[in-house]
């Protein structure tokens, strides 16, 4: 490549990304465990794959005085969403659902949880913390130009025995909880 090119790239790229962090700008997340409905697991410490989660997330965003929220940015594993336009709204709580889909989710190891044959040994609800990890971006914008603040929170999963024996209807019904 020459010169000129290159000098043609990197002027693009530098000013492409303007947005700088702003100390005026804060952003906070609130996250209650999302539920998993777990059926009998064989005895012994064993990997269990999570299903799809539903995790119910509270944003606490501002951008300062004289700025205004253009976007946020909600990323966890694979999943990512973006609230724009009057889903955001600079000094208010911004609700969202993230969906994360099962293959997305790392394994965990439990013990002593839900064991079969007998849904009665063990533990009916197990705290999982930080199953995983939600990423929040603010992009505020104002006359002095752009800015970006990050946040991040774990994320917590309460598994449920479900202890519903075989012949007690379907599997639609596990989920009603």
């Amino acid at each position: 490549m020459d010169n000129k090119r290159f000098a043609l790239l990197l002027a693009t790229i530098a000013l492409a990304g303007t947005a700088w962090p702003d100390p005026a700008a804060r952003i906070a997340i609130e996250a209650a465990p999302a539920v998993a409905a777990i059926e009998p697991l064989p005895a012994g410490r064993s990997p269990l794959r999570l299903p799809a989660l539903d995790f119910e997330l509270e944003i606490h965003a501002s951008c300062g005085p004289d700025r205004v929220a253009t976007a946020v940015s909600i990323s966890a594993a694979d999943t990512r969403r973006t609230l724009v336009g009057e889903q955001v709204q600079t000094d208010s709580l911004i609700a969202a659902t993230l969906r994360l889909p099962a293959p997305q989710l790392s394994p965990v190891a439990v013990d002593d949880f839900c064991r079969a044959p007998s849904a009665d040994v063990g533990a009916r609800e197990m705290l999982i913390r930080g199953a995983a990890t939600a990423h929040v971006s603010l992009r505020c914008a104002g006359d002095t130009g752009e800015s970006i603040s990050y946040a991040s929170k774990p994320l917590d999963v309460t598994l449920v025995c479900d202890e519903r024996p075989d012949d007690q209807g379907d599997a639609s019904t596990a989920t009603d909880r």
